[in-house]
């Protein structure tokens, strides 16, 4: 006796049911509309099988009709069930993160690694790579099969794990890459989808990325360049303009120096953001430059001239000093 087709529906809905990872009723439209059809179809069916008379009398006129239809509703049913309930893939996103100005932020990634952004600095996480506009700090766990890449206006960073920090600010006019621990390739934007390494950097090692330029250097310390995330600021042979700079950046003040060549004036000091008051640091400032400085509403104004008692009226800003670095 030849096995009845309808028989076999139910087992054969459980196993598209169970390749499409759920076992439920459709829920769309579409596929509650064939399974409507294929449900009326089906009891016709059952029916037609009670009066076995009208069987045969269908039989005898449309051979093979009943069949047909029947197995043409099953297969739509199925199909556009299989589709409404197959899991679909989970898009991939982008993340953006912020450190305002005086504020420094620590934000723990996916796969582990830590990422501490300097103030004034934006991190877009994206599917592959991290592009950093300003200045941040890598801790990276390890993932052989996944390379870790970082991305700035003009250079790029592959690293499997290690420690370093990278910073391209707009006012800079390049890349500067410093690794603490591990080893890192750095390449040019221009290289980058060559795949070709510029330099191989190890720890204790920097380098400043331009459009077609990759100098590498050996240092002594990183304090110079990592020191910020700890809360020292290390300036060596520095201008004061750039001084004043940083200084702005991480107290979250607007500091001028109108005077281009008091700006030019070359600085090395240390300040700890942690312990110093933006009175204290612009107090210790202004002697080794023979200035003072004035406030003027929110600004800061340095200024040459005899050193009086410098910034009297400056508040400590306690906010941004106890926000910076925790």
């Amino acid at each position: 006796m030849t096995p009845d087709p309808i028989d076999a529906i139910p087992q054969l809905a459980e196993r598209v049911s169970r390749a499409s990872g759920r076992e439920q009723e459709p829920d769309s439209v579409e596929a509650a509309h064939a399974y409507a059809r294929f449900t009326a179809v089906f009891a016709a069916h059952q029916t037609s099988v009670r009066t076995p008379s009208t069987t045969r009398r269908t039989a005898r006129r449309f051979p093979g009709m009943g069949w047909t239809v029947l197995g043409s509703a099953v297969l739509v049913a199925l199909v556009l069930f299989a589709r409404e309930h197959t899991t679909k893939p989970i898009q991939a996103t982008t993340h953006v993160y912020r450190a305002e100005r005086g504020i420094q932020r620590t934000i723990t990634l996916a796969d582990g690694s830590t990422m501490i952004l300097a103030p004034s600095t934006t991190a877009r996480v994206e599917p592959g790579q991290i592009v950093i506009d300003g200045e941040a700090y890598f801790s990276v766990v390890p993932h052989p099969d996944r390379p870790f890449l970082v991305r700035t206006k003009d250079a790029q960073v592959n690293v499997l794990g290690t420690s370093f920090a990278v910073r391209r600010y707009a006012s800079d006019r390049a890349s500067q890459v410093a690794v603490v621990t591990g080893r890192v390739a750095v390449h040019t934007i221009a290289n980058a989808p060559a795949r070709s390494h510029d330099a191989i950097l190890g720890a204790r090692m920097i380098a400043l990325v331009s459009d077609s330029i990759v100098d590498v250097r050996s240092v002594y310390s990183l304090d110079a360049y990592v020191g910020w995330k700890d809360g020292q600021l290390v300036f060596e042979q520095m201008p004061l303009a750039r001084v004043v700079q940083e200084l702005g950046r991480i107290y979250g003040v607007e500091i001028q120096i109108p005077d281009s060549l008091l700006g030019s004036e070359v600085v090395t000091t240390t300040v700890s953001t942690r312990q110093q008051t933006l009175t204290d640091a612009l107090s210790m400032l202004a002697p080794v430059v023979n200035a003072r400085v004035m406030q003027q509403g929110k600004t800061f104004v340095f200024v040459r001239g005899k050193v009086s008692t410098p910034v009297r009226g400056a508040r400590p800003y306690p906010q941004p000093e106890m926000q910076y670095g925790k």
